[in-house]
């Protein structure tokens, strides 16, 4: 109901300020928001600029060097058998480019807001 509500002000012209830990309903009726972490100021952005920078990149068979969580836009790097995933904030065709990937060994995917939420709660943030 809150979110029905919320969204039709929205679309009236309206600014409205929602908060709640339901950030899926956040993703369906906002087009600007502000993360808190913790009770802190972690980040205020347009949501699709932000989702549209952040992505999840799978290589296969490809050898990661060990400082890639150092890399600029690199957030978390986890190794899995036959692969490693890199969580990024920015610049993932670049990171792809850099990690010399060949076609066929890489998939990227968008993230979530709870997916990027969760990502700056583990306290890397963005680069």
């Amino acid at each position: 109901m809150v979110v029905t509500i919320v969204a039709t002000a929205g679309d009236g012209g309206a600014g409205v300020v929602l908060a709640t830990h339901r950030l899926e309903e956040v993703e369906r009726v906002c087009d600007r928001i502000v993360l808190l972490g913790r009770g802190r100021f972690v980040m205020a952005e347009d949501l699709d600029q932000l989702k549209s920078q952040w992505k999840r990149i799978r290589v296969w068979n490809v050898e990661v060097p060990d400082d890639t969580g150092n890399w600029p836009g690199v957030v978390r790097v986890e190794r899995v058998p036959g692969s490693t995933v890199l969580v990024v904030s920015q610049a993932a065709d670049e990171i792809v480019r850099r990690l010399a990937v060949e076609s066929g060994a890489v998939d990227i995917e968008g993230l979530s807001l709870r997916d990027i939420y969760l990502a700056l709660e583990r306290g890397t943030g963005p680069s």
